[in-house]
């Protein structure tokens, strides 16, 4: 029996205004540390590698695990000390220690506030870091204001984690009213300047014409192959969905499957969701319960959520003999992916 394909948010995205030129916010995948002009190295957000969810920001722990960061207290006092002394790259330093818990405690603020102190000394590479304020949910306007200010600051300098927060912002309206034409222009601006996460982006936002966007379904799937012949697999994610879910690209259906794969493969989580659903209804394939079980579980311990209620509803179908059914919860509508 087959079943409408559920896709759910991609881990990226979001509305944006005017197709032509993208709201999720996937933060920018980069090498865990990257080195900015100055020097400083910058932790940052993790790429949509799981699901997309609907949080604009995430804290990158994956950067933590890759920042090498050793020491104990009196490690982090020295970098302190040495940011209060007006030194940037102890700025910078004691932000990772304080966002990682390494030598202290993790402290999401303490780590924002270092990072906007050592972005207003010069190191660009960290002003995106001033972001992870918007991760704590008492955080005050005045909070909000310095971070976007900081965003604003390394966006300008060309740092790519500081533009895709501050789109993020743009389009979730945190810290500012909500510009879903203005996050797009960004987008799409660090899209044509060889960001391919941000193309992915632009793609989602034309598929589903949210947050004022015209829906343009040609201009998404262009975007989207563009993005995942440049092994962009969160790109692949976005077409592969559209493939197996929009009636409009009914004929490329059995395109969808090789295409989840790959991102499936690849560490994207919901993909492996997706894909699984697939399997499990025989959406441009053939039915293989066995094969979706398999899908729905790397999906959950991928992190999941969609995967892990997909394979307890197939478990629970198989074990009792019934023909593997998947309800697509919410119901799926050609206007979503």
């Amino acid at each position: 029996m087959k079943t409408s394909i559920v896709l759910l948010g991609l881990g990226l995205l979001l509305g944006l205004g005017g197709c032509g030129a993208q709201q999720a916010a996937a933060p920018v995948p980069a090498s865990p540390l990257a080195t900015d002009s100055k020097g400083a190295s910058a932790a940052t957000t993790a790429p949509a590698s799981s699901s997309v969810t609907s949080a604009p920001f995430s804290i990158p722990l994956l950067a933590c695990e890759g920042a090498g960061l050793r020491g104990g207290a009196d490690v982090v006092q020295l970098y302190g000390k040495a940011c209060d002394g007006g030194d940037a790259q102890g700025c910078h330093m004691a932000s990772l220690y304080y966002l990682c818990g390494v030598g202290a405690s993790r402290d999401v603020r303490k780590a924002a506030d270092y990072a906007e102190r050592a972005c207003e000394r010069g190191a660009s590479g960290s002003c995106g870091n001033a972001g992870f304020v918007f991760g704590t949910s008492d955080a005050t306007q005045k909070e909000l204001d310095r971070a976007i200010r900081a965003l604003h600051r390394g966006c300008d300098a060309g740092d790519n984690a500081s533009c895709n927060n501050l789109a993020g912002a743009m389009m979730s309206g945190t810290g500012m009213a909500p510009d879903a034409p203005g996050a797009l222009k960004l987008f799409q601006r660090m899209c044509d300047g060889g960001n391919t996460p941000s193309c992915s982006n632009v793609a989602v936002m034309c598929a589903l014409g949210t947050g004022g966007v015209p829906r343009d379904l040609p201009r998404a799937a262009t975007v989207a192959a563009q993005a995942c012949a440049k092994n962009e697999l969160a790109g692949c994610y976005v077409l592969g969905n559209m493939y197996a879910s929009f009636d409009e690209y009914a004929s490329k259906r059995s395109e969808a499957a090789p295409l989840l794969q790959r991102a499936c493969d690849g560490g994207q989580a919901a993909a492996c969701d997706s894909l699984g659903v697939m399997y499990a209804g025989g959406i441009g394939v053939s039915t293989d319960p066995q094969e979706a079980q398999r899908r729905f579980t790397r999906g959950c311990d991928g992190g999941n959520a969609a995967a892990c209620t997909h394979l307890a509803q197939l478990r629970s179908q198989m074990d009792s003999q019934t023909v593997p059914v998947i309800t697509p919860t919410p119901a799926r509508t050609s206007e979503s992916l």
